[in-house]
């Protein structure tokens, strides 16, 4: 993933989160380096001294030294810049009902459809909630039972939680059964074979998986075993004793308890460290408006300016999350249907601040980071102790002494080497965790459509200006918009990312209905001449028209070509004055204008006087 730089924004640079593991971790480097420059040159000189034996072992030492040495270096320079570009964090993170975490695929810029897995943050908008799966087991009740938050503590916590709080007690329960069995043991000669089983037990079902950073597999038929093992374990051993063989002085008494011991102590450190993390339940409250709209226009019109309103609120400018974008159908042969889209986007995540720690000081006056600081430094103690044992055996060795014993320090540094390594796998674990805050929001619209026809101007056969429009018109719409300020968190900036808490913006909601509101029923229906252009064009055709009108009137002579049997009735009906009323001279009564008989007395009348205008 390349780094994207703007000088524009810089609350994408965040100071480095694991600035203090580097600064310990180099410590730990600087101190191995200095042990394998010792042990080689004590190699060297036994060679010198023609002792092959006495300076192999050295040898062998200073390499594997080195080779710690250097890779611890090697994470520290790889770690000295933080990068955090735009193309992080992930999608928001979806869960299972099997607990399984996976990555929510948004649409590109421009795509329309529906992204992966998008059903649960829709459910999560609309029903304000968050869903947790319930922890299933005997310990992990116990363990939700002491620590009723962690229930709504991010996923990953809570399975970090589950696995070294099982590891702990595996440890505590493995070390118990060993003293009891080491106290019953009778004979010395039979301690070393009860410490070499529990030796192997520990490393192949506990240390292992330790190791490996997965949970110890120990189960209810193992914690079985090693209470009957702790009682009946002296006893077999007793009655075994006689047909086993001879360990030649091997003793792993002391390899055993600095095993469990010191894995005891790892294991209560990151539980410390995980639980510490937990914080009081979260919020969980969203804004929903819902509106009823009628408005006369496409509603693919309402949706492209929705998506030119959230541009216009894009953080830092950086374009949004988009998961959902289904624009309405509107078929062109129907004309009337029903219809339905969607809009559903995220702002770029942005970090809060105030979750880093960038010293040591910070760090160790933060709840949250105090035992993750405490967990390194517990492993570079691990490392100066190992390193101390490692010496102390390299300058006196003796390949003379055929003594299997003689190995056991080295023995105990590498315990010692591999537990620092267990704590320091799962610090890096803590100390990457970021949270972030952004804006989710989800607009809806469904209704029905009808589409008709609409005219405007003069209809007579004249040079006035007519138009004609087809809209689309859209009755009692259904307008929905959900939005929230979400915060998530994520362990690793390329790592999944869940939503922990959800904050109502209800004004920020109504405002972006209100917008849509008033633009959907601000758009008109009537075409119209708009541009500079068509306003020049129309002045000079009515310039015209009135130069045409003041020449001559025999603009009426192309209407009579058309039609030739109203246009003189019409011109006499222009043309004629009123006539005054006629009565017979014979009787009085009043009869019509053109009768040439009197209807009353059925004299003849006289013809009726024309008058010319």
């Amino acid at each position: 993933m390349s780094y994207d730089y703007s000088s524009e924004g810089k609350q994408l640079e965040l100071p480095n989160p694991y600035r203090v593991q580097n600064q310990l971790l180099g410590v730990c480097s600087v101190m191995l380096l200095i042990g394998s420059l010792f042990c080689l040159w004590k190699g060297r000189q036994s060679w010198l001294a023609h002792e092959a034996m006495t300076g192999l072992v050295p040898v062998l030492i200073g390499i594997g030294l080195l080779l710690a040495g250097l890779t611890a270096a090697s994470a520290v320079a790889s770690r000295l810049r933080f990068f955090f570009g735009r193309g992080r964090p992930a999608s928001l993170s979806f869960v299972t009902p099997q607990g399984q975490v996976g990555v929510v695929r948004e649409l590109p810029q421009g795509a329309s459809g529906n992204g992966h897995e998008t059903d649960h943050i829709k459910d999560m908008l609309k029903q304000g909630v968050l869903v947790y799966p319930e922890p299933q087991g005997p310990l992990n009740g116990l363990l939700y039972h002491w620590v009723p938050h962690l229930i709504t503590a991010p996923m990953r916590l809570q399975e970090l939680a589950r696995t070294h709080f099982f590891n702990l007690g595996a440890m505590l329960i493995t070390l118990l059964s060993f003293e009891v069995a080491y106290g019953l043991v009778r004979q010395p000669e039979q301690r070393p074979w009860l410490s070499l089983v529990y030796f192997v037990f520990a490393v192949a079902y506990l240390f292992r998986p330790l190791i490996s950073n997965r949970t110890a597999t120990l189960n209810v038929q193992s914690v079985v075993a090693l209470v009957a093992g702790a009682i009946l374990g002296p006893v077999a051993i007793g009655l075994l004793a006689p047909a086993l063989p001879s360990l030649a002085g091997l003793s792993l008494t002391t390899q055993t308890l600095v095993l469990l011991c010191t894995g005891l102590v790892a294991a209560i450190l990151v539980v410390l460290a995980i639980l510490h993390q937990v914080e009081t339940p979260p919020r969980t409250q969203t804004s929903s408006v819902q509106r009823r709209l009628s408005i006369n226009c496409p509603p693919n019109q309402l949706m492209d300016e929705l998506e030119r309103q959230l541009q216009d609120q894009w953080t830092e400018k950086i374009p949004n999350r988009r998961y959902i974008r289904i624009e309405p159908q509107l078929p062109q042969d129907q004309p009337t249907g029903s219809f339905q889209g969607e809009f559903l986007e995220e702002s770029q995540p942005m970090p809060i601040k105030s979750s880093a720690a960038p010293s040591l000081t910070a760090a160790w006056h933060s709840n949250r980071h105090r035992w993750i600081v405490a967990l390194d430094l517990y492993a570079t103690g691990l490392v100066a102790l190992a390193l101390i044992l490692v010496l102390y055996f390299a300058a006196h060795f003796d390949g003379r002494l055929a003594a299997i014993n003689h190995y056991s320090t080295a023995g105990t540094a590498i315990i010692l080497i591999l537990v620092a390594v267990f704590c320091q796998r799962a610090s890096h674990e803590l100390w990457g965790r970021f949270d972030f805050e952004s804006i989710v929001q989800w607009v809806e619209i469904n209704g029905t459509y009808q589409t008709s026809k609409v005219g405007t101007g003069h209809n007579m056969l004249t040079s006035r200006l007519q138009t004609e429009s087809q809209i689309t018109r859209v009755e009692a719409m259904t307008l929905r918009v959900w939005r929230a300020r979400v915060e998530s968190v994520a362990f690793g900036k390329d790592a999944a990312r869940q939503v922990t808490a959800l904050f109502s913006t209800e004004a920020e909601a109504q405002a972006l209905a209100d917008h849509l509101s008033a633009f959907g029923q601000s758009q008109s229906m009537l075409v119209a001449p708009t541009s500079a252009e068509d306003h020049a064009r129309l002045n000079a055709l009515g310039q015209a028209e009135n130069v045409l009108a003041q020449a001559s009137p025999p603009a009426m002579a192309g209407l009579s070509m058309v039609l030739p049997d109203a246009t003189p009735a019409l011109e006499a009906a222009a043309v004629q004055p009123p006539t005054t009323p006629r009565f017979c001279h014979a009787c009085g009564g009043k009869v019509l204008p053109e009768a040439r008989f009197c209807s009353a007395c059925g004299t003849l009348l006289e013809p009726a006087a024309r008058t010319s205008a």
